[in-house]
């Protein structure tokens, strides 16, 4: 909410100013484009971290609060230790996604001490594909309205 308000009280300032409605949308589309960017960023970085796991059997043992981040996690029993999985629960239909004694498979990274279980494996696969597709679609657009 404050970063729409932020948005607005700038925007006012620049139209204030004398700057043209279409070199401002042009701006709002170019963060656009960046935020998209940071985005598939964060994910292929994620694609490299899960290259560099491996699967293992798994048992989920609990859903809670991850001590270090204050989110909801879930927590796997693999190899005899308990793993936070890397991304925060969903929270629509986490009773089904995360049943608490279901043996799994997962990706394990040992030097970080988390996993990947499925969903953020799909998350992972879908930010890039989605991030990359609406950055372009994005780029696209600006180019058709701006050039």
């Amino acid at each position: 909410m404050e970063l729409l308000i932020i948005f607005i009280v700038i925007t006012a300032l620049l139209l204030m100013m004398g700057v043209e409605v279409a070199a401002i949308l042009l701006g709002l589309m170019i963060l656009m484009i960046a935020l998209l960017g940071l985005t598939v960023v964060f994910f292929l970085i994620h694609a490299m971290l899960l290259l560099k796991t491996r699967r293992c059997r798994a048992v989920l043992k609990k859903v809670e609060k991850h001590p270090k981040f204050n989110y909801p996690a879930a927590f796997y029993e693999a190899e005899g230790e308990v793993y936070p999985n890397v991304f925060p629960c969903e929270v629509v239909l986490r009773n089904r996604l995360y049943p608490v004694g279901k043996e799994c498979t997962v990706r394990l990274d040992e030097k970080r001490k988390t996993v990947y279980d499925t969903n953020a494996f799909v998350c992972v696969m879908l930010g890039i594909s989605l991030g990359s597709l609406s950055m372009i679609g994005v780029y696209a657009i600006t180019r058709v309205l701006f050039v």
